[in-house]
């Protein structure tokens, strides 16, 4: 672990001298460090990773410094990824954009289907101008994103007591894997559905963050609609003052930041917007944790993916490359079961006392033709 450590340090020298994100620095400040003497991320005592967080509430992100080291994953490597059987069998998304640009969001990147073994072979191959065809005319950066990874090494062995405490602070099959080329970028943006532990498995990563009270300076949009995930329009790390002046005026000065190292883990508040930079090859995991709010959130995603269905006609423009475009009748199915989450209930009976499929659409375009409602829209569309 010395080893990594180590380049955890000189990954943080780097970014300093990387002029990426300096903007929100400047005005900012840095995340609250934690050390936790070993506790881990055990889900007892009050010095434990989970207490810390406030058993999820916590309103402030912190890093927690090395408290993944003693994972097995922490060991995980682009040359253990590239020649492991085990990551051959686990199917990844790999999103690729030229080096140097920026890509306002995945759609605006070059996607393609394959394994983690795979991608890791053509990362440790030094030559990244030529990613599966049609490639760029340039170097590319490059990031992949895999669902569960745990179907896909079942063969690794159990993990130690150490590990699998952490399994009380979040579900590991809900786990999201990310893997990235220095560069690449996952632009700001904040999830509607709980918050989450970010474990730096290798590498390093900048982290920058930015409180819910600052959202109308961080220009939220929707398109293209990815389920759970709600982008900022702002470049945070190189704003553009007329385009953004609330941005400026608002949020640059709330700005928290922090470079994560292999062992750190970052608690990110539910409804945090956060911007994420590569500072060098890396590997890295979140653990989602369940919120209070979140079946309110499944309903409102429903709602979303409804009305995005209804005026896109499944353009796939409309909708992030990890997103599968669905029918208004999917998207209905869909809003059912996020009020059937909630505690109310489809049904066709009309002498039942829950609402029918055909009263939920009069309430959804009464909701939707309130006079307020569609002067916001004309607002919108008029700016």
């Amino acid at each position: 672990m010395e080893r990594k450590r180590a380049k955890r340090e000189g990954g943080a020298d780097n970014g300093g001298a990387d002029s990426g994100g300096a903007d929100s620095h400047s005005r900012g400040r840095a995340v609250a460090e934690v050390k936790l003497d070993g506790a881990g991320c055990s889900g007892g005592g009050d010095g434990s990773l989970w207490a810390q967080c406030g058993h999820g509430q916590a309103k402030e992100p912190v890093v927690f410094r090395g408290a993944a080291v003693h994972w097995p994953s922490a060991f995980w490597s682009p040359t253990l990824l590239a020649t492991h059987q085990a990551f051959g069998r686990c199917n990844v998304k790999a999103l690729f954009h030229r080096a140097n640009e920026r890509p306002a969001s995945e759609a605006d990147c070059i996607t393609r289907e394959t394994t983690l073994k795979q991608f890791a072979q053509w990362i440790l191959q030094g030559d990244r101008s030529t990613p599966p065809p049609p490639p760029p005319a340039r170097d590319v950066d490059a990031a992949c994103r895999g669902g569960r990874v745990a179907d896909a090494v079942k063969s690794e062995p159990e993990p130690s007591e150490s590990d699998s405490k952490h399994k009380k602070c979040a579900n590991l099959d809900n786990a999201a894997f990310w893997f990235g080329t220095e560069g690449a970028v996952t632009r700001c943006h904040y999830d509607t559905y709980g918050c989450n532990l970010a474990v730096q498995l290798d590498g390093t990563k900048r982290w920058t963050m930015f409180p819910p009270g600052v959202a109308r300076g961080m220009y939220p949009t929707r398109l293209p609609f990815e389920e759970s995930t709600v982008r900022s329009s702002v470049d945070v790390e190189a704003p553009d003052a007329s385009a953004h002046p609330d941005f400026v005026a608002l949020a640059a000065h709330a700005a928290q930041w922090v470079e994560l190292g292999p062992g750190d883990v970052l608690f990110v508040p539910h409804g945090w917007w956060h911007h994420v930079r590569c500072t060098s090859t890396a590997i890295s995991t979140n653990l989602w944790i369940s919120h209070p709010a979140d079946k309110r959130a499944l309903l409102s995603e429903a709602m979303t993916q409804y009305v995005v269905a209804c005026v896109s006609e499944q353009q796939p423009t409309w909708f992030c490359p990890t997103q599968s475009p669905v029918t208004p009748s999917q998207a209905l199915a869909l809003l059912g079961a996020a009020l059937d989450a909630n505690g109310v209930h489809l049904q066709h009976d009309r002498d039942s006392g829950d609402i029918t499929e055909a009263l939920l659409r009069r309430r959804i375009a009464e909701a939707l033709i309130n006079p307020s409602v569609i002067q916001d829209v004309v607002d919108g569309v008029l700016r």
